[in-house]
């Protein structure tokens, strides 16, 4: 199709109709753009930092729902061990950790439940805690380890693992340790 542009003098300029998308179209495209890089861009900022050499971890407690009363705490040691033989990280000690529970009102025995880690974290300057959960099923003992941030508990790490069976305590620790 051709459109007439100005008639002089009994001659018409003739130029080819060009086709543009409808305002619609473009007020939707420019939209979905406008979105998509709004989305990029809270992703690229809102990624998780690793942990870093000076960064601080907290262990907290083992949630033990085997009834095995030979975990509790025992774990969190087992776990405290395997950790501190890395050069990556700096742990939170037990000291500072019953130092702060003590400031906070609370006993030095008291578990180190996630909400605890949490609060604890946040009050000794670590960036992230970790805590776990121990259960027991018919052949073994599966497990599940999780590495909080500090300011908003959000999920950094998560490792699941299972010891095959409890062969004096060691098998459940010792896969703990590993999956450290």
């Amino acid at each position: 199709m051709q459109k007439v542009l100005r008639w002089r003098a009994g001659q018409a300029k003739v130029r080819p109709r060009t086709r543009f998308l409808p305002m619609k179209i473009r007020i939707l495209l420019a939209t979905v753009i406008v979105l998509g890089l709004g989305c990029a861009a809270y992703w690229h900022w809102r990624k998780t930092a690793p942990l870093k050499e000076s960064d601080f971890l907290l262990v907290g407690e083992f949630a033990n729902p085997s009834g095995d009363a030979d975990f509790d705490g025992s774990l969190r040691e087992a776990l405290r061990v395997a950790l501190l033989q890395s050069p990556y990280l700096n742990l939170i000690s037990d000291e500072r950790i019953r130092t702060t529970l003590g400031i906070m009102g609370k006993s030095e025995r008291e578990p180190l439940t996630p909400e605890l880690s949490q609060t604890l974290c946040e009050r000794v300057g670590a960036k992230a805690y970790l805590t776990g959960r121990i259960r027991k099923t018919g052949a073994g003992y599966p497990f599940d380890m999780e590495v909080r941030r500090c300011p908003d508990g959000e999920s950094v790490a998560r490792e699941e693992g299972e010891a095959a069976r409890r062969s004096g305590d060691s098998s459940a620790r010792a896969r703990c340790g590993q999956a450290a």
